[in-house]
């Protein structure tokens, strides 16, 4: 047989092979099933082997890694990238710093132009001469009294105008007395702040009072509400309030309070009779009495009650002026008690200025978040051996 027909018969048979292969019999079928069932067992048994013996393995301790000095750590950790996004904190604002009560308290002058009432006129002439908006600050604390020390509080209160308003022109004015001023408790203590733009402006009268750790102070307006506070009544050997009030509601319900009601309408301008009137009626129906539980120098109770109206409804100076000089002379007495007596500004409060209060019972300092200056009437030697040294 020749060599080209030997090789096609090898090729044959090799094909017939491999089909006979491929058509596996029912018992080749079994056998294969067979085969990779005990394959799974296997493998299973394999696997639960290897488990218990790392299981049971022996703890081995892992070789400590080289020393390296801190320089290398440094550059391994920057070639990582580790310190990126970590070189600063969350950016804060800077109005964080200030305390952020819904409502602060107002602080009560004695009188409307109070703020204004010894400063140098020729001061506010050039003040006011100045274009930009207007206001006035006041710091907190008896030190703003000390000429020494204003032109560092200027510094500071410009520093926290231009960190709550991030203004580019805003200047800081310090208070300049009148020539016949020399007492120290009559120095001024009202700040001029002016190139305000309208909305640096109204960004610092939202808040009215402005208190940080380095600086607390007020802003008002140039044309200030009148006070609500209008006297203090003290005589009275009673705790109840409510005494106080309907005794002061029955003399400003009287004919003689009518009859002064009358008169300043009469005397008002044709324009201003209906606005003068309801301002006046408005101002006597919102009568307010709190009680000051203070104490004098023996721990002997004295009461104070506070008379107030809802004086931020007007900013009428001579009408309410009028209304409080008149109210004042009234006569209040109640039955077993005999008369009161009043007193127009009975405090200086040495933490915010006010007069309706002595600085132990300061309204700010209990302000949740206060920042500003704390005082306990008990701790403060300034208030030692005074009648209204001490709070019940």
């Amino acid at each position: 047989m020749d060599i080209p027909s030997l090789q096609l018969l090898n090729q044959a048979e090799e094909q017939d092979i491999t089909m006979t292969s491929a058509q596996a019999t029912p018992i080749q079928k079994d056998s294969t099933h067979a085969i990779q069932s005990e394959i799974q067992m296997l493998t299973s048994g394999a696997s639960a082997g290897i488990a218990l013996t790392v299981q049971n393995a022996p703890l081995v301790t892992p070789p400590a890694p080289k020393a390296r000095t801190l320089r290398d750590r440094a550059t391994a950790a920057a070639a990582r990238g580790d310190a990126k996004d970590t070189q600063h904190a969350p950016s804060r604002s800077p109005l964080d710093k200030y305390t952020a009560a819904s409502e602060m308290p107002r602080v009560q002058d004695a009188f409307p132009a109070a703020l204004i009432a010894n400063l140098d006129l020729s001061l506010l002439d050039e003040w006011f001469s100045y274009e930009g908006q207007k206001l006035l600050i006041v710091p907190f604390e008896d030190k703003a009294r000390d000429p020494d020390l204003k032109h560092d509080i200027g510094e500071k209160l410009l520093t926290a105008v231009k960190e709550i308003t991030t203004a580019k022109r805003a200047s800081i004015g310090p208070p300049v007395p009148k020539s016949d001023i020399t007492k120290l408790r009559q120095m001024p203590i009202t700040y001029l702040a002016y190139h305000l733009t309208q909305a640096e402006y109204n960004t610092l009268l939202s808040r009215h009072v402005w208190s940080s750790e380095a600086i607390t102070f007020r802003v008002i307006p140039t044309d200030p509400p009148c006070p609500d506070f209008l006297f203090t009544l003290r005589g009275f050997t009673t705790l109840d309030q409510s005494h106080i009030h309907a005794m002061v509601s029955k003399v400003w319900s009287d004919e003689e309070t009518k009859n002064f009601i009358t008169c300043e309408v009469n005397a008002a301008r044709i324009e201003n009779k209906k606005s003068t009137e309801e301002t006046l009626i408005h101002l006597i129906k919102s009568l307010k009495v709190t009680h000051l539980k203070i104490k004098n120098r023996g721990s002997a109770l004295t009461p104070h009650f506070n008379i107030y109206t809802d004086g931020k409804a007007t900013t009428d100076e001579e009408l309410w002026a009028n209304l409080r000089t008149f109210l004042a002379t009234r006569k209040y007495t109640l039955p077993l008690q005999g008369t009161g007596k009043v007193i127009k500004a009975p405090f200086n409060c040495g933490a915010c200025h006010g007069v309706d209060h002595p600085r132990g019972l300061c309204p700010f300092p209990g302000i949740k978040g206060w920042n500003g200056p704390t005082y306990h009437a008990e701790d403060d030697p300034r208030y030692r051996g005074r009648n209204y040294n001490r709070i019940a």
